[in-house]
C-alpha cells in the first residue's frame, strides 16, 4: 500500500534555507551575543530581532539551539528567558 501511495506522489526535493551564517565560530559569536542582551527577564522575539539586526528566522533558530541545550526557556506569547 504505502509503494502504491509513494508512486503516486513522488517525493520532491525541497531546498534548505542557508542560514545566515553558516560559520560555527561566527554563529557561536552570535548566540553568546543574543544570550548576553536576552538577560533574565523574558524577553519577545521581535525585540531581539530589533536589537541583534538579524532575521526572526534565524535568532528563531539560534533560541531553539539554546533551549535544546537548556541555557533559554520558552515562556507564554512568545517569549525567551535566560536559565
Amino acid at each position: 500500500m504505502i509503494e502504491e501511495i509513494s508512486a503516486l506522489t513522488p517525493l520532491t526535493r525541497q531546498p534548505v534555507a542557508k542560514r545566515q551564517d553558516q560559520n560555527p565560530e561566527i554563529q557561536e559569536l552570535k548566540m553568546r551575543e543574543l544570550l548576553d542582551y536576552l538577560g533574565y527577564g523574558p524577553m519577545a522575539i521581535d525585540t531581539l530581532v530589533e536589537h541583534g539586526g538579524l532575521t526572526s528566522d534565524f535568532i528563531s533558530s539560534m533560541l531553539l539551539e539554546m533551549e535544546l541545550l537548556g541555557v533559554v526557556e520558552a515562556r507564554p506569547g512568545g517569549k525567551y528567558v535566560r536559565v
